[in-house]
């Protein structure tokens, strides 16, 4: 989904779109005035229900049960008058009633003898009880005065609701003793009224009233007002394809949902609708709070636009869905209960994943999650105040507070996107008033921008053909025969300057020796260092052609290269692999000894005519042989190796860029193909070899471009010529190699 960016809108549906943008713009003001109408108005009903005149007596029956569990039928108990049988009801366990029943399900009754005060005596009389978990019936002197929820064989919770019950005079002993008794529906659930009294009926009538307001009917109120915000984000989300908006609007909607238990007393066909109270806490109470979760914790990484990679996604749907399964497949209220924090756990971990992007941005010191802790700000205040009026001071005829913080958290949301709305509106206006001109200018600019770059491409180009001409120059193989020699050479860059070098040193037609280097990386760079390199290597093979009488050491020769181009070119970071060969002068048709040292560089590959195979020219002891030329710091040790080359015999040199180079599949061309290639061209000449090669090269490529030089050089050495003799070359796959030579 896009994140918040501008977005051009097409000509046919700008006159539709504007005028529903304009219809839902809302200014930062009108926003404010409706918050703080709200809380005027909130302000206003929670003044308005005050407590009315309380000069009148009250009974209270806090602390003052006693209990008996009741028939599975839950017919009243015989001695519910008497009270024999009845036991004192810990004081612990008046919220806890469901430990006090086999299952945690079943009746049970409280009784509590009370007299009527004396100014009671000629009012109507009335018993205030707020909520009660699960069900109960309440009764005096044993005649029914009132319900709270339903119970068995159709059961369903109470809820926040409080009850206002109206005793009749006939039915009460204003002169003596009464009984007030309670039986009480225990599933899972199962709690004595935390507040209870008689007193008048007008004062608690009114009493009820308020409490079920406050803790029942707002929560109602809340609910629509969240499912109605829930449509105008989807239809906002219709409008722009911003998924904050969809997280926003399914955020409410199960946010609503969630809410249901909180004011299910007031939708009566809840307890038609939902086959038992089981089936209602799945699907309107735990199911919507693992949803909720996801989305609050989507809509928070969304708002400081964190992208969730595949795993993550997936990992998170798991973690949804999990719960939802375990949800589904238990079959009785108290399984569903002692799983709760199971599904805590679920819900604590889809919540992490937004804190992290919290945690995460503000150390980045995003600016977008100082708006997004603001916003939640309410529902973090609120949560601490419900756990000390709630749990700690046990005060249940005041609401959830932390409803009421959701309930800001999602008008401070609705603010901030709002305000965010604006802006793109503002936007939108600005472009369809100077659309024109703006495309006009940035058009314009563009094509400032575009000949910039076609010239200073043309440059480039320019540039780049220059160098590539001189480097074609530099590195030159000569256009004259050397005796006793067939040599034959191809360099290809991978781009239009090569990093491969090699040069031929000789004297007059008599062969010194060869090298060839690879510098590494590739372009410009690359083959600038060649350039720099080409005079120093050949410098020092010639100073160490001759040392006194005899030739140094080919491995010394190697340091000292490395020696000076280390000098040479300072902090570059580039360095070389290569390889040197001296051989001596001997007659043609003869067997010549040759001399290499390698500097990291592939192997040599020695085609021997005798026996139609290729061997390594390698050092005896590899391990003697290490490092790299040009590395400052790096010890090296380039010990030469001594080998003969027999007459028709053919030395194979070459950079990683063929032996590495790929197919389609992704494998290596590898030194095995190239020895067979070079044994399959048998008798052929040194330039009819290279074409061999390097076609043999293309056809296992294929499509695949070569991704770094390639550089190949066939020294072959000739065999005696005898006059009379006719000598010719085997044809090849290759018109360059088609030739025929007489002698």
């Amino acid at each position: 989904m896009p994140k918040m960016e501008y977005m051009e809108i097409p000509k046919n549906q700008k006159t539709v779109y504007n005028s529903n943008m304009r219809f839902f713009r809302f200014s930062r003001k009108k926003i404010i005035l409706s918050v703080l109408v709200a809380i005027l108005v909130f302000v206003c009903i929670l003044a308005g229900c005050s407590k009315k005149d309380d000069s009148l007596s009250r009974v209270y029956f806090k602390h003052s049960w006693l209990w008996k569990q009741g028939n599975d039928d839950g017919s009243m108990p015989e001695t519910l008058l008497s009270g024999d049988g009845f036991r004192l009801l810990d004081v612990d366990t008046e919220d806890q009633l469901s430990s006090l029943v086999d299952n945690q399900t079943g009746y049970i009754w409280v009784r509590a003898d009370f007299t009527v005060p004396d100014d009671l005596k000629n009012l109507n009389l009335g018993l205030f009880s707020n909520r009660i978990r699960y069900s109960g019936d309440f009764f005096v002197n044993g005649y029914e005065i009132g319900k709270l929820g339903s119970l068995p064989p159709n059961q369903f919770m109470a809820g926040n609701k409080a009850g206002g019950f109206y005793i009749p005079d006939s039915i009460v002993n204003k002169n003596g003793k009464n009984v007030l008794a309670i039986k009480i529906w225990v599933e899972a659930f199962g709690s004595v009224p935390s507040c209870i009294y008689l007193g008048s009926y007008d004062e608690v009538s009114y009493e009820a009233a308020k409490t079920s307001f406050l803790c029942s009917t707002i929560n109602l109120s809340f609910s629509f007002s969240l499912f109605v915000i829930g449509i105008l984000y989807l239809f906002f989300y219709s409008q722009r394809r911003f998924k904050e908006y969809f997280l926003h609007a399914m955020m409410n909607f199960f946010s609503a949902l969630f809410l249901t238990p909180f004011f299910q007393d007031q939708l009566d066909f809840l307890e038609v609708f939902f086959p038992s109270y089981l089936v209602f806490c799945k699907f309107l109470f735990a199911i919507p709070a693992y949803i909720s979760s996801y989305f609050a914790s989507s809509y928070m990484r969304e708002f400081l636009h964190e992208n969730d990679s595949n795993n993550l996604t997936i990992a998170r749907i798991i973690i949804l869905i999990i719960p939802i399964i375990i949800t589904l497949s238990i079959s009785d209220l108290p399984s569903l209960l002692r799983a709760q924090p199971v599904f805590i756990l679920f819900i604590a971990t889809q919540i992490y994943f937004g804190i992290e992007s919290v945690g995460k941005s503000l150390i980045r010191g995003t600016k977008e999650v100082f708006v997004l802790i603001a916003g939640f700000t309410p529902v973090l205040i609120a949560i601490p105040i419900d756990f000390f009026v709630h749990s700690v001071f046990e005060l249940d005829n005041v609401p959830y507070f932390t409803i009421l913080g959701w309930q800001g958290v999602i008008l401070a949301f609705m603010f901030i996107l709002s305000m965010r709305y604006n802006d793109i509106f503002k936007r939108v206006e600005y472009l369809n008033a100077n659309l024109e001109k703006e495309v006009e200018e940035r058009t314009l600019r563009l094509s400032d921008s575009n000949e910039k770059l076609e010239a200073e491409k043309k440059q480039a180009s320019a540039d780049m053909d220059f160098a590539v001409h001189v480097q074609e120059a530099f590195f030159r193989q000569p256009d004259f025969k050397i005796n006793g020699w067939d040599i034959a050479m191809q360099s290809n860059p991978a781009t239009g300057i090569s990093g491969d070098m090699f040069d031929i040193y000789h004297i007059g037609n008599v062969l010194e020796g060869i090298s060839l280097f690879d510098v590494s990386g590739h372009g410009i760079a690359a083959g600038l260092v060649t350039m720099l390199c080409k005079n120093i290597i050949a410098q020092n093979f010639r100073d160490g052609l001759y040392s006194g009488e005899t030739h140094e050491d080919l491995g010394v020769v190697m340091e000292n290269i490395n020696r000076s181009i280390i000098n040479a070119k300072g902090d570059i970071e580039n360095y070389l692999t290569g390889i040197l060969l001296r051989v001596d002068n001997v007659p043609e048709g003869e067997i010549c000894h040759a001399e290499i040292t390698n500097a990291g560089n592939p192997i040599p590959l020695l085609y021997q005519h005798k026996t139609k195979t290729c061997i390594e020219i390698k050092t005896t002891t590899p391990s003697t042989q290490y490092g790299m030329v040009g590395i400052r710091g790096l010890e090296v040790s380039f010990p030469p190796q001594q080998f003969e080359i027999a007459p028709e015999d053919a030395l194979v040199l070459y950079t990683d860029g063929i032996t590495e180079a790929v197919n389609a599949e992704g494998e290596q061309f590898g030194r095995d193909r190239l020895a067979k290639a070079i044994a399959a061209s048998g008798s052929l000449s040194a330039s009819a070899k290279l074409s061999f090669i390097l076609k043999e090269l293309r056809t296992f490529a294929a499509d695949v471009p070569f991704d770094d030089d390639i550089t190949l050089i066939i020294l072959q050495r000739k065999k005696n010529v005898i006059d009379g003799e006719e000598l010719f070359l085997y044809d090849v796959p290759s018109t360059e190699a088609n030739e025929h030579k007489e002698s």
